[in-house]
């Protein structure tokens, strides 16, 4: 090769090639040490002679990407000349032996149009002109590259090996996965990794280069979140306190250190430069202040190498596990990031977040008996993370559940901020406890499982900090800041189904805003109701097949052709997305059975949180959960509430749905009428200090219309509201009136709506209310239940001696409160779960 190469330059300058020859006589017996040296001196041989060649001209002879420096040496002919000779070397590795002479010069990222036609070249292509298409995905790709070469490369290799790639919507996101798990070794994925593998020769000796190998790889792998940022940028200090203790903690990795010595990386800062010289890390340096001092951080410089350490891992803890230091081609498998080695990127991940942990043991003593103790940024950031993958789990909650902690992470981070890594150290936690019990994660810890009641129990201490915040001294952007960590935890703790502390977040987030003079529809205040409108849950109720409510199956064709597991199907909508059939006890307090000494529970729709899922069986819908059948209740009209019925008799159960293509569910008995959602929240009952109680704006002539002797006055009083901005009792305009032909009675639901169509009413003599519309009817507790949770309703019995209606009050502040029960009041539905001591 070497004869070849000096050839090719006796052409270049116009002397004859055929002088140089392959001299090199192997003698029999010889050994490999004796062939080397043989063809040694042959190469010296020649450079001499081309030495002698070219002397008395002026050469400038250039060397374009040079990966060995031993390269160099061969054609650095000017030792032996006498006239000028410049040896011109392009290279991205590091010189560690430079020539004495030698000059430096950093050349910059290329220009947009050269990385545009690197992509091209290395890619193979056959035609030199791209397509108009084909240059604006380049285009757009090499600058999300950044214009690296190294990337430009890597995916153009990966557009030679898969064509499609160039036609691909998600184009580098594609990449991780193209070389990661595609099951054939072919040439073109064996270069994209050889390449990478390539990088590392910049060390020229293969057990200091394997070290360095091992500290990119713990790097990758300990400083990435899942669902946040895979390549987030990490204090200097602490990736370098990570290698520090991998080789010193390891009886495999510490005779390394000495090749690291050896090899003029003495300090783990010295290979902190040389990744970032390879171009395999970025680096930003920190900035001193006047009174503080900002720390140097560092990141992995692209996916595609995050995805790259991962396989240094996977191997790392394959040889480990064998004893074997022979192999030191990491990764040069295609596959060596597949389903199979999960289990060793698994004990790799444990056991290197571990060594964090370790690293951090010292603070945390500290910070259990120190009150005032100050956790460093890197501690506020990722300790509660590296517990997690380290299956520490009971320390993971012991932190953060420490008050001092929490102070800590929300000062340091802001509110906001500092609230969401609290929910994504959550959701890691019950992602982790769901995985354990699908299986699919294998525990090597005695430490428990996070249990939910632990998770709800750090969500409600952040809740009571942020709600302790006092914010009369606040600037008005530290205000607005708390109003959404708020709604932030708020849409946390849905998860859990903590409706009730839920809601309390997004009203507190209301108040927040409103407080500061934000109009009605600013985003944040729409944004915030949209939240608390999306937690109240609606009664579901039979409709006439062309209303506008009537609801959508999302998964209806699925549903009618049985295709679904033993779980079912959730009962999501399509035409209310992010809902769906719900149970009205799991989300509203004390909320009667229907009737009272059944065990049927109302039905409702609801959020995604508390989707019921069911099957088909026949014509009736199945809950899965529990069995329950829907039916509807009572009377079958436009109107009609549907309840879950636990009467298994089917003969007794009226509920038999048809399923229509179009998602709508309509009864077998009644085709005419569909389920559908009611447009208004329905008047309830709640406590009489609660929130949620409704103050109406004309209590005080109610009051007067109650207490005024001799003849009353017949005219109706509006029942508009005063605590809630054009709001007042209203019945539906689609189902007025309902008349139950079993009962003689006739019954009005009963919602706050919309101002214009409030009801008037006045006070009976027998103190009952009684609204003038619909010929005259009383407001009533349904089943006469005075309860929390019970909703209220308007009834006219058709008889001759009609039934007393609940007896109400008008309190002081404006509320409205049953005389036989006046610790409770008239208002809106409270969202949460009665606690069992409650509902006695």
């Amino acid at each position: 090769m070497y004869v070849v190469c000096i050839r090719d330059l006796c052409r270049q300058i116009g002397k004859p090639p055929d002088i140089f020859h392959e001299e090199v006589v192997y003698l029999p017996g010889d050994t490999a040490l004796a062939k080397a040296a043989r063809s040694l001196q042959a190469i010296e041989k020649v450079k001499l002679q081309m030495s002698k060649l070219i002397d008395g001209l002026s050469v400038f002879l250039v060397l374009d990407d040079v990966w060995c420096h031993e390269d160099v040496e061969l054609f650095n002919f000017g030792d032996v000349m006498k006239s000028s000779f410049s040896l011109f070397v392009t290279t991205r590795t590091l010189d560690m032996f430079p020539s004495a002479n030698a000059c430096w010069i950093d050349v910059p990222l290329m220009k947009p149009q050269d990385a545009v036609s690197l992509f091209f070249l290395e890619s193979g292509r056959g035609d030199p002109m791209p397509t108009a298409k084909e240059f604006r995905f380049v285009k757009d790709l090499v600058e999300k590259l950044g214009f690296l070469p190294l990337a430009v490369r890597i995916a153009a290799k990966v557009a030679q090996a898969y064509p499609d790639f160039l036609c691909s919507e998600n184009n580098l996101e594609d990449i991780s996965s193209t070389i990661g798990t595609v099951p054939d070794s072919s040439a073109a994925n064996q270069s994209i990794v050889n390449l990478l593998n390539r990088s590392f020769s910049i060390v020229t000796d293969a057990d200091a280069s394997y070290a360095v190998k091992i500290c990119f790889g713990a790097m990758a792998v300990v400083f990435y979140h899942d669902d946040d940022d895979i390549r987030p940028w990490v204090s200097q200090s602490v990736v370098e306190r990570l290698w520090a203790k991998l080789f010193f903690t390891s009886d495999y990795l510490q005779p390394y250190l000495l090749k690291l010595r050896e090899y003029r990386l003495s300090s783990m800062g010295d290979i902190t430069r040389l990744l970032h010289i390879m171009g395999l890390i970025d680096k930003r340096n920190g900035k001193e202040g006047k009174n503080t001092m900002e720390e140097s951080t560092v990141q992995i410089h692209h996916d595609l190498l995050w995805e790259y350490g991962k396989m240094v891992a996977i191997q790392f803890e394959k040889e480990r596990g064998g004893g074997n230091k022979k192999n030191r081609q990491l990764c040069s498998d295609t596959h060596s990031y597949s389903r199979r080695n999960t289990s060793e990127f698994q004990d790799v991940l444990i056991d290197w977040n571990n060594l964090m942990v370790q690293c951090y043991k010292d603070q945390l003593y500290l910070m259990e008996s120190e009150p005032y103790f100050y956790c460093d940024s890197h501690m506020l950031h990722w300790l509660p993370h590296h517990m997690i993958k380290a299956r520490k789990i009971k320390k993971v909650f012991k932190l953060l559940m420490s008050k001092n902690f929490l102070r800590d992470r929300l000062e340091f981070l802001g509110i906001l901020e500092g609230t969401k890594k609290y929910a994504f150290d959550i959701r890691a936690l019950k992602k982790l406890k769901i995985s354990s019990q699908g299986g699919e994660n294998s525990l090597i810890s005695n430490e428990s499982i996070a249990k939910e009641s632990e998770l709800i129990a750090v969500l409600l201490l952040i809740g009571n900090y942020l709600s302790d915040i006092s914010t009369s001294v606040l600037s008005k952007d530290s205000k607005v800041e708390i109003g959404h960590a708020l709604v932030f935890l708020g849409l946390t703790e849905q998860v859990f189904a903590m409706w009730d502390e839920s809601f309390k977040c997004f009203q507190k987030a209301m108040k927040i805003f409103q407080a500061i003079g934000l109009e009605k529809y600013h985003p944040y205040i729409v944004g915030a109701m949209s939240h608390i409108n999306r937690l109240s849950v609606k009664p579901m109720i039979l409709l006439p097949e062309r209303s506008e409510n009537c609801i959508r199956l999302k998964y209806a064709q699925k549903l009618r052709d049985g295709e679904y597991g033993p779980f079912g199907l959730p009962l999501e909508l399509s035409s209310l997305p992010g809902k769906g059939l719900v149970r009205f006890d799991k989300f509203f307090l004390g909320m009667p059975n229907f009737p009272p000494k059944s065990r049927n529970i109302l039905a409702g729709i609801g959020p995604k949180e508390g989707f019921i899922n069911a099957t088909l069986e026949g014509n009736y819908l199945r809950c899965t959960q529990d069995g329950a059948l829907l039916s509807t209740f009572n009377s079958v009209a436009p109107g009609s509430a549907t309840i879950w019925n636990y009467d298994f008799d089917q003969t007794k159960v009226k509920g038999e749905w048809i399923i229509r293509e179009d998602g709508k569910i309509s009864l077998v008995d009644a085709p005419n009428l569909c389920l559908g959602s009611c447009k208004h929240t329905f008047l309830g009952i709640v406590a009489r200090n609660s929130l949620n109680r409704a103050i109406f704006k004309n209590s005080k002539r109610l009051k007067e219309s109650q207490v005024m002797e001799g003849e009353k006055d017949e005219r109706g009083i509006s029942l508009v509201l005063k605590s809630d901005v054009n709001c007042g009792i209203v019945a539906s305009k689609e189902f007025p009136l309902i008349d139950t032909a079993s009962t003689s009675r006739s019954l009005v639901p009963l919602f706050f709506g919309p101002s214009e169509e409030t009801l008037s009413a006045r006070f009976t003599e027998s103190q009952e209310i009684f609204i003038l519309d619909f010929g005259g009817i009383v407001l009533r507790a349904a089943f006469d239940l005075l309860k929390i949770g019970n909703f209220v309703q308007g009834t006219r019995d058709n008889c001759d001696n009609p039934r007393l209606g609940t007896q109400f009050e008008i309190n002081d502040d404006g509320s409205i409160s049953p005389v036989k029960a006046p610790h409770l009041a008239l208002g809106f539905p409270e969202i949460g779960i009665m606690h069992e001591e409650n509902k006695k």
